[in-house]
C-alpha cells in the first residue's frame, strides 16, 4: 500500500516539474562556458592569494635569518687617540735646528707655535709641516743674561700673538710688523698669571691691583673693576680659587662672567694650589699618585662646577704643576703602571663621554717629563719613536 502511495506521488512531482520547465524561458547558448570562466577566474584568485601568503611568509623567515646571522658587528673603540682622531695627533721633529722646544699653540691653518726650553738665547718660533718635512720661522729672540730668559703664557689667535718673558709682555700681529714689548715691570703677579687675548686686546693677571686690559698694539693698560682679589683667566670667566697659600683652604671657588655678569660658586672645595677650576670643571690633585706616609689613597678626581658627575681617578698622576681639561672635556693624565716595556703610558680621559684612550707614550726617564708641554688649549710629550707628539682636540672631528 505504501510503495502505491510513494509512485504516485512520484508521478505528481515528474509532471509538475515538466509543465514548469517547458514554461521556463531557454538558458542562453554560452551558459556552460560563462560558468566555466567564472569557475576558473574564482580558482586562479584563490591559487594568487596562496601563493602571495607564502612567499610573504618565506621573505619575513628569510629576513629573519639575516638579522640572525648577518648583524652589524659591534663598534670597537681604537686602542690609541692616533687612530681615533688621526687630524686631532701632529708629529714634529724632536728638535729644531739643534734645539729642543716646548708646543704652546695651533693656529687654524695648522702652524705650530713653540718656543725653545734649553740654555742659550730665547727663541719663539712657528713651524709648518711634519717630523720629516717641516720649515721653520723665527718670531723673536732674547738673548741669554744672568740666567736664561723665561718664556710662559703663549698664547695665539688668527691675529695676534701674545706672550710673556720674565716679567714683560710681548705682542706680534700675524699680518706684519716687529715683535713689541707692551708690558713691562710686572713686579707683583701672583700665582697662577696667564694671558688671554679678546679680539685686539690682551688681557692679563692676576696681579695685586686686579686683572688688566691692553691693546694688544701697545698702549695704557686699564684695570677691570672687581677684580683685586686672585682671579685665574680662563676668559671671559674669571676664577677666584680660594685655594693655599693665597687664601684659607676650604673656600668655595667663584666663577664671573664678565660680559654676562653671571656668578657661581662652585661645589667644590679647593685643598692645595694645584686643585683648580675652570667654568666647566674642577680638578683636584689629591696625592696626585703618590700616598703620603701612613698610606692613605686619594685619587685625582674630577667634577662639575655645580657638584655633578664627580668621578675619581686611581691608578693616575700629573707630573704638571696645573691641571685643566682641554676644551672643557679632555684630560691628559700619566699612568702610574708603566708598560710591559718600561715606557711610560699617557691616557687622555674624555669627561664627556666617559671613555679612556690611549694618548701616547714617553720613555721612562726625568728628561722626557720635562718635555711635557700645556699649551693654549694644546698637549705635547717627547714620544718614545724621537718625536715631539702634539694632541690638538681643536680638530676633533
Amino acid at each position: 500500500m505504501l510503495d502505491d502511495h510513494d509512485g504516485a506521488l512520484d508521478d505528481v512531482l515528474t509532471r509538475t516539474l515538466s509543465r514548469a520547465a517547458d514554461a521556463a524561458p531557454l538558458p542562453p547558448p554560452d551558459l556552460y562556458r560563462t560558468v566555466t570562466r567564472g569557475h576558473a577566474r574564482r580558482r586562479a584568485t584563490l591559487v594568487a592569494a596562496t601563493a602571495a601568503i607564502t612567499v610573504f611568509a618565506l621573505l619575513i623567515g628569510v629576513a629573519g635569518w639575516l638579522k640572525v646571522t648577518r648583524s652589524d658587528p659591534a663598534p670597537v673603540t681604537p686602542a690609541t687617540a692616533e687612530a681615533l682622531w688621526p687630524d686631532a695627533i701632529r708629529t714634529l721633529p724632536a728638535t729644531l735646528h739643534g734645539r729642543e722646544y716646548s708646543v704652546d699653540a695651533v693656529l687654524p691653518d695648522g702652524t705650530v707655535v713653540v718656543h725653545t726650553v734649553d740654555a742659550g738665547a730665547a727663541q719663539i718660533r712657528s713651524v709648518r709641516g711634519d717630523a720629516r718635512t717641516w720649515t721653520s720661522r723665527l718670531l723673536a729672540s732674547y738673548p741669554e743674561a744672568a740666567s736664561p730668559p723665561l718664556v710662559t703664557n703663549v698664547r695665539a689667535s688668527a691675529s695676534w700673538l701674545v706672550w710673556q718673558v720674565d716679567d714683560e709682555i710681548w705682542s706680534l700681529r700675524w699680518d706684519g710688523g716687529q715683535p713689541q714689548r707692551i708690558v713691562a715691570g710686572l713686579k707683583r703677579m701672583l700665582g697662577g698669571f696667564s694671558l688671554a687675548i679678546d679680539g685686539d686686546r690682551i688681557v692679563y693677571g692676576p696681579t695685586s691691583e686686579g686683572v688688566r686690559i691692553i691693546p694688544a698694539a701697545g698702549g695704557t693698560p686699564t684695570l677691570l673693576p672687581g677684580t683685586a682679589k686672585y682671579f685665574t683667566l680662563h676668559w671671559p670667566w674669571l676664577v677666584h680659587d680660594g685655594k693655599a697659600p693665597h687664601h684659607p683652604s676650604g673656600t668655595p671657588p667663584t666663577l664671573w662672567n664678565v660680559r654676562t655678569g653671571e656668578r657661581r660658586e662652585a661645589v667644590f672645595t679647593a685643598v692645595t694650589y694645584r686643585d683648580t677650576c675652570t667654568p666647566v670643571w674642577c680638578v683636584a690633585v689629591g696625592d696626585d699618585g703618590k700616598p703620603p706616609l701612613g698610606g692613605g689613597d686619594d685619587p685625582i678626581t674630577t667634577v662639575r662646577v655645580d657638584g655633578t658627575d664627580r668621578k675619581a681617578w686611581p691608578g693616575y698622576r700629573t707630573e704638571f704643576l696645573y691641571v685643566k681639561p682641554l676644551r672643557d672635556r679632555y684630560l691628559p693624565l700619566i699612568r702610574i703602571e708603566r708598560a710591559a716595556d718600561g715606557n711610560q703610558v699617557i691616557d687622555v680621559i674624555d669627561l664627556v663621554d666617559d671613555r679612556t684612550v690611549e694618548l701616547g707614550r714617553m720613555r721612562n726617564d726625568p728628561s722626557a717629563l720635562m718635555r711635557i708641554g700645556s699649551g693654549d688649549g694644546v698637549f705635547s710629550w717627547l714620544d718614545v719613536d724621537g718625536s715631539v707628539k702634539v694632541f690638538d682636540p681643536q680638530r676633533i672631528r
